[in-house]
């Protein structure tokens, strides 16, 4: 588009661009009013800087366009179009606090932008639909993509949780875990697969323990004979044993030696805990249990049978530790897993991970006047009110006395209203010898004028000299109208002084 009257695209946009804005309101107020401009086909015929209309926005006219000078408040120019005005808020799910900063969480159906009274930020979107007719608060499912919960109750990391686990089997906390059985998720659902270690289907109702049972001693109908009719661990002894020990080698003399609480023997004589992959187990509570992974390993599904299973050291959904996604932290777009950290966090638009820490994602928003547009770039231009709304540093009103003549943000409201080089507005430049006086070229007393000079009906004038009737001398010719004085002219040959 090209430009005149000493503004450019950059200095109409108040700074999208790197500049500022026209003088339209030195006050920081809307000088065109909601309805009170002309349409923009009345720019063809305008002069620049008359008042157009669109949408949202205070609008001038320029070169036969209407331009964006800045938008009312709670819209924002993101597309970068004048045609359309101010045409977004910051408040939706294509810029939620930033312009460009859209609504992507992780596994959400249904999600919004929401601000609390802070910086708006993308939401779930619960509701009580296919929950119990008393539903009083949504479950946190709901909201959620088919298969995924938000169990640990922060939006920012979206619908984290599979639920085809044993811990989160259809819903977030349904656990598989049955003492007797042994257990699977299928579709949402916990499925019955075979007893547990210790105990079987003896044709009574469910899983029976075979570790204490005389008439089923280790196996279903395996009956301890006279002579040894105790059962403990499993195993038929001929004297009862203490709870917690067994008989596992059957030697009489040395009694009831095993200790079933250990690795080797947990819960009965047949029962040890592993080898498992990658793992240290134990016995704990008669059941085995997983105690230690190996270093970049862990447990994360919570089966014992296959150890720790996850490759915490470079797996992007389990970095570190289990259930930290890297690529589900607040507003980040993609990641990597290294040594078990999160790195090469890429932002949303909008946002940045200013403070280093990748555990809280991109945490800061980059539409703030500390954080304007980049970590630590602060807007804050010389003599101005600012604003970073859209992440752009720019200029909405300067301080009194004080305008945004040359286009460049860096040196803020740089123009003097009550000098001569922009006398009551930009490029206002008062003749030479003329002052400037509450914002108009001229003087109001002597004081206002450079020394040697008079102030005369508003200019800066020289007085000195002599009415005379002969010729001055080279060099001391003055002025015959203001000959000794302001007005006061001069009759004779000439005014010397």
């Amino acid at each position: 588009m090209a430009c005149s009257d000493g503004y450019d695209g950059a200095l109409l946009r108040g700074g999208r661009d790197g500049g500022g804005r026209p003088d339209v309101d030195a006050g920081g107020g809307s000088a065109f009013g909601p309805d009170a401009a002309p349409p923009p086909e009345s720019c063809d015929e305008a002069a620049n800087l008359t008042a157009c209309a669109l949408a949202h926005a205070d609008a001038v006219c320029l070169d036969g366009i209407c331009n964006v000078v800045r938008c009312r408040s709670g819209f924002v120019d993101c597309d970068g179009e004048d045609a359309n005005g101010c045409e977004a808020t910051l408040d939706s799910t294509e810029h939620c606090g930033a312009c460009g900063a859209a609504c992507d969480l992780p596994h959400v159906d249904a999600q919004s932008c929401a601000s609390d009274g802070e910086t708006p930020r993308c939401v779930i979107t619960r509701d009580c639909s296919g929950a119990d007719t008393d539903c009083t608060e949504p479950p946190p499912e709901s909201g959620c993509d088919p298969g995924f919960g938000d169990c640990d109750g922060s939006s920012d990391n979206g619908c984290e949780m599979p639920l085809d686990t044993l811990t989160d089997c259809g819903g977030c906390g349904q656990s598989c875990a049955i003492d007797e059985a042994q257990a699977t998720c299928e579709s949402g659902g916990c499925m019955f697969v075979g007893c547990a270690p210790g105990f079987g289907d003896c044709g009574g109702e469910g899983c029976q323990r075979l570790l204490e049972d005389p008439d089923h001693c280790g196996a279903c109908g395996s009956r301890c004979p006279p002579g040894r009719r105790f059962c403990a661990g499993g195993r038929c002894t001929a004297e009862e044993c203490a709870s917690g020990n067994a008989d596992c080698d059957g030697e009489r003399g040395n009694g009831c030696e095993a200790d079933l609480a250990t690795a080797s023997t947990c819960a009965g004589c047949d029962l040890s805990c592993g080898p498992y992959p990658n793992a240290e187990a134990a016995c704990a509570e008669e059941r085995c249990a997983i105690v230690g992974c190996d270093p970049g390993w862990g447990d994360c599904d919570g089966q014992v049978d296959n150890g720790c299973e996850a490759d915490v050291a470079l797996a992007l959904q389990n970095c570190g530790v289990c259930g930290r996604d890297c690529g589900a932290l607040a507003h980040v777009v993609s990641a990597s897993c290294a040594a078990g950290e999160c790195a090469q966090l890429e932002c949303e638009p909008g946002w940045g991970d200013c403070d280093g820490d990748a555990d809280n994602g991109c945490e800061q928003s980059l539409n703030t006047l500390e954080h304007c547009n980049s970590c630590g770039r602060a807007c804050a231009p010389a003599r101005a009110t600012a604003t970073c709304d859209t992440g752009t540093c720019m200029i909405t009103a300067c301080d009194e006395g004080f305008d945004e003549c040359n286009g460049e943000l860096d040196d803020g409201c740089e123009a003097d209203l009550g000098g001569t080089a922009h006398c009551g507005g930009c490029g206002n430049a008062c003749p030479a010898g003329v002052a400037c006086n509450d914002g108009g070229c001229g003087c109001a007393n002597d004081d206002d004028c450079p020394s040697g000079l008079t102030c005369c009906d508003g200019s800066c004038i020289g007085t000195r000299g002599s009415c005379v009737w002969w010729p001055c001398p080279p060099g001391s010719t003055r002025d015959r109208d203001n000959c000794g004085g302001c007005g006061r002219v001069c009759d004779r040959l000439a005014c010397c002084g």
